[in-house]
């Protein structure tokens, strides 16, 4: 398996494969470790729910990329636009 090329626009679940409880932790050690005002942001807009669903939908998420983390270590916190 090759390694994924990490750029900018390399989103974290998709492209990285960070997912599920390996994301929530990657995200709470960015905003702790960092120092980071995590105001704005919403784990259920950005983290999906692992194993499945009864109702057979996942719920829709948005990435996370690395030019957002980034731009949250620019501002101190995370960028909510």
């Amino acid at each position: 398996m090759r390694a994924a090329k990490v750029t900018e626009d390399a989103r974290l679940l998709e492209d990285l494969k960070i997912d599920g409880d390996d994301l929530e932790d990657f995200m709470y050690s960015y905003f702790t470790r960092l120092s980071m005002d995590q105001t704005g942001f919403d784990a259920d807009r950005y983290i999906p729910d692992e194993g499945f669903s009864l109702f057979g939908r996942a719920r829709k998420t948005e990435p996370i990329t690395v030019s957002m983390l980034v731009e949250g270590l620019r501002q101190g916190k995370w960028p909510t636009s």
